[in-house]
């Protein structure tokens, strides 16, 4: 009997009718992009392993799906690595590229590989398939599509204030209610005596944890990395990370 056909876990297929509602979602988003003068660039499904390895943590790297070396990819390979299955030494030796992981470290390898051609600040949009080797389950795929804005070459906080406006106005548009709420990281140094150095100086164990200062520098990347992620199943989903 024949094998039936069928598709890799963690993949969909997506019918007419479904391609319809998900580009209703995709040009929401794109037109909200465009409107805050961020321009769309792409980069490719795969990036060199020296660009994607260690930049997500150990469990991060576990989860990138790795080509093979095109040709006999064995060739040259110690043997002692397959007999006592070091899988990610072998890996090393015979995978140089990878799908990639997210679209953050795409982009940061794009504006150091094309900084002399990029006016900073510089503002882009991405909206591409990512690919994580993770196990399938409801509501997580193994392919899936990340719509990412994020801004370079400036330290004003007004660009913070700027992705929060853009959050609110893509939700605004396809009609759904949220609340947008920012991590705070600068959590003051606690002593010994349990108090921080703001409580020391007067002020409320209230108002030294509910105060928001975002003053870390920005470097490469924003600091609050803003991404609008549309699964396969079409969900829109928020987070502003640190």
């Amino acid at each position: 009997m024949a094998q039936k056909p069928s598709i890799p876990k963690g993949t969909r297929d997506f019918t007419a009718e479904e391609m319809a509602r998900r580009n209703y979602i995709f040009d929401t988003i794109r037109d909200v992009f465009r409107l805050f003068g961020f321009r769309q660039i792409e980069t490719p499904a795969m990036e060199n392993l020296s660009t994607l390895m260690g930049k997500y943590g150990e469990e991060g790297d576990r989860l990138l799906f790795k080509i093979l070396n095109s040709g006999d990819y064995l060739s040259g390979v110690d043997r002692s690595l397959i007999d006592n299955n070091e899988t990610t030494k072998l890996a090393a030796k015979i995978c140089e590229k990878g799908l990639r992981y997210d679209l953050t470290v795409p982009f940061a390898r794009f504006v150091v590989q094309h900084r002399n051609d990029l006016q900073m600040p510089f503002k882009r949009f991405q909206i591409q398939p990512v690919w994580r080797a993770d196990r399938p389950q409801k509501g997580r795929y193994r392919e899936f599509y990340q719509c990412d804005a994020d801004i370079v070459g400036s330290e004003s906080l007004y660009n913070e204030v700027e992705l929060l406006q853009l959050i609110d106005e893509v939700f605004s548009r396809l009609g759904i209610r949220i609340a947008i709420k920012v991590n705070n990281r600068k959590v003051p140094p606690i002593d010994r005596n349990g108090c921080s150095a703001s409580m020391a100086d007067g002020a409320s164990p209230r108002s030294a944890s509910s105060s928001l200062t975002l003053s870390r520098p920005i470097l490469s990347i924003l600091s609050i990395a803003t991404v609008i992620s549309v699964s396969l199943s079409g969900a829109p989903m928020i987070s502003a990370m640190p």
